[in-house]
């Protein structure tokens, strides 16, 4: 589980759709069926998780193994 401080999320009902996007981009092997880093960007954006995207842009959110 990816650790995401609750003061990142501008909206905290978007807590689980933000763990479930980033569980794409965190990953040992990626295949077909995940999201690629852009689309989760998008997604993360559309919900207005901007921190989010700032923070994963930064690489201060820790991915992969």
């Amino acid at each position: 589980m990816i650790y995401i401080p609750m003061p990142w999320l501008i909206n905290p009902n978007n807590e689980d759709k933000v763990r479930e996007l980033l569980e794409n981009l965190d990953q040992d092997l990626i295949t077909d069926d995940l999201m690629n880093r852009n689309q989760v960007i998008k997604e993360l954006d559309k919900l207005g998780e901007t921190t989010i995207i700032e923070k994963l842009e930064k690489n201060e959110i820790p991915l992969g193994a």
